[in-house]
């Protein structure tokens, strides 16, 4: 992998703010799934999701996964998808979290079109 093919070592900001995300998902899922102890669940995100320098070759690399299936293959092992079948799928309740964490998109811009006078007008 180049740095070319990498956007988290261009966007700290981004690359920041989809780590807090990912840490929270996962504590979450440990909480939920595991009953483990919110201090102890947090403490074990930021293990699991480790800053990385943007220096670092593999930098995101983490995220290649989302959250639910590495929280689930930390608590319930290899296959936890045959084992826990429920599991297989992120529940709604992650899924509401998940969406609601998402940084929002900007607002797109206005469209503009082209009068029969060759000036331009916008469409909201």
């Amino acid at each position: 992998m180049n740095r070319a093919d990498n956007p988290w070592q261009e966007d700290e900001t981004g690359y920041v703010d989809h780590l807090k995300q990912e840490r929270v998902l996962f504590a979450w899922c440990l909480q939920t799934f595991a009953g483990m102890p919110a201090a102890e669940a947090q403490a074990a995100a930021e293990a699991f999701y480790e800053y990385e320098p943007a220096s670092d070759p593999y930098r995101g690399l983490v995220f290649t996964a989302e959250a639910w299936h590495c929280a689930m293959l930390h608590i319930f092992g290899a296959h936890y998808w045959i084992t826990q079948p429920s599991l297989a799928q992120p529940s709604a309740e992650y899924t509401r979290l998940s969406d609601s964490l998402a940084a929002p998109l900007p607002p797109e811009p206005p469209i503009r079109r082209a009068t029969e006078d060759g000036s331009h007008d916008s469409q909201g």
